[in-house]
């Protein structure tokens, strides 16, 4: 009789504790970006690399000239009015606001392959900047096989016609203008490559997701060091023709009426989640 009274007790007990704790508990106006952000249930990291094709290979189409003696350059993305989008909060390893309005570049990648030399371009444009933090960028290379990514080192690129030794090209967004255009040159066999950008803020270098820190010489994506314990990035890359810029402090969930349903849905639902902002949240910049 006192085993029955004591678990029935106990489950008057887990009961009672199971309701406070219940979703329909929280006062969800009053919750932080970040706490909303954080409901969010993200099982597979491996969904904000779907956003963009982050490989290139050397057998698409040709799209454009040459760009040094005769090699010819292929663009990337191949269609006109497509763009790399990378976008960046910058207060990395804290967690900011979620409006990924901090830094957003804007890309073409220009890519030929003579032998196992790689030539080409990568012509940007600097769609926004929300963050008050001083920020360099940088770009990395990566030799692609599936999902494994090993680093070209860097003393094997030439990035403006400037070896590089020991580290990545990086520049201060500040010199670099609302515009530019970057050149390189690297030796590697591979037929599939990869070339993305990062940031660096208060000397803290902050990579899109499910990439490694810059001096990882091989990792699979995703790694998840740029990832917080509930799977959300500090950057991530969309292939896109335009995309909206959250408002100041607007989380993706607000900006982007359809992105939570993308992302609990393990990335099936509304893959073009970022094709329907609400316009009440964002704006167009340039």
């Amino acid at each position: 009789m006192k085993n029955e009274l004591f678990l029935i007790v106990l489950s008057i007990g887990l009961l009672f504790t199971s309701c406070l704790t219940d979703d329909s508990e929280i006062d969800y106006d009053s919750l932080s970006n970040a706490e909303k952000m954080q409901l969010l249930d993200i099982e597979d990291a491996s969904i904000w690399n779907t956003l963009c094709t982050q490989s290139l290979s050397d057998d698409e189409t040709e799209v454009s000239a040459s760009l040094k003696s005769a090699q010819k350059v292929k663009e990337y993305p191949s269609k006109d009015d497509e763009y790399y989008y990378a976008m960046f909060e910058d207060l990395y390893p804290s967690k900011g606001d979620y409006d990924f309005n901090d830094v957003i570049l804007r890309s073409k990648l220009g890519w030929g392959k003579s032998g196992s030399t790689h030539t080409g371009y990568v012509s940007t444009t600097l769609m926004n900047k929300g963050g008050s933090l001083s920020v360099n960028v940088g770009l990395m290379f990566y030799e692609v096989s599936g999902s494994k990514y090993t680093r070209i080192p860097y003393e094997d690129i030439s990035v403006n016609d400037t070896q590089l030794s020991d580290g990545p090209w990086m520049a201060a967004l500040s010199d670099l203008g609302d515009e530019w255009t970057i050149s390189y040159e690297f030796e590697n066999k591979s037929s599939n490559i990869w070339i993305g950008y990062f940031i660096e803020a208060d000397g803290v270098k902050i990579l899109t997701s499910g990439f490694a820190p810059v001096d990882t010489e091989e990792f699979t994506v995703p790694s998840s060091e740029y990832l917080t314990e509930d799977n959300l990035p500090w950057g991530m890359e969309i292939e896109t023709d335009v995309i909206a810029v959250p408002n100041e402090k607007v989380s993706l969930l607000d900006a982007f009426p359809l992105f939570e349903e993308w992302a609990t849905s393990g990335g099936t639902k509304n893959k073009k989640w970022y094709e329907s902002p609400d316009g009440n949240n964002t704006f167009y910049n340039k």
